[in-house]
């Protein structure tokens, strides 16, 4: 739901944040959590 406001909230825990997709009333985020690799 475009209304929540989960980019800024996605953003902040996983440091980044990308939208797939979207439409009036939806929008489809992408969020992977960057951590150390081994």
């Amino acid at each position: 739901n475009r209304h929540l406001d989960y980019f800024h909230k996605l953003k902040k825990i996983f440091g980044n944040c990308a939208t797939i997709a979207t439409n009036n009333k939806f929008v489809i985020l992408k969020a992977v959590k960057q951590g150390r690799r081994r």
